[in-house]
């Protein structure tokens, strides 16, 4: 439990304290659910993923929904480049951009 908190806290200073899609300030420890930050897996562990931070980045709880609901697609490297695509509920690609570790 305590090597996963130093590797979420590792993602969070790496990623600036922000959400790499949206760019909001997320806090790292919060009683407040919607500024948390979370710590996703571009690989989800599901699919062979790991825990470390070379497959996590930070995301706002709003976005977070977003992706694992389908409507936001990431892709890349968190240590370098994350491609995002947000899809709409037809399935159409609505919006893409990308966002470089600082």
């Amino acid at each position: 439990r305590h090597a996963a908190s130093l590797i979420r806290a590792a993602v969070w200073r790496r990623d600036k304290g922000k959400c790499r899609a949206c760019g909001c300030l997320v806090k790292l420890w919060s009683d407040n659910p919607l500024i948390l930050m979370h710590a996703h897996h571009v690989i989800y562990r599901s699919q062979g993923g790991s825990d470390e931070i070379e497959n996590r980045l930070s995301l706002c709880p709003k976005d977070h929904d977003k992706e694992h609901r389908g409507f936001l697609i990431v892709s890349g490297e968190p240590n370098s480049t994350i491609f995002f695509q947000e899809i709409d509920t037809r399935g159409d690609v609505i919006d893409t951009w990308e966002s470089s570790a600082l």
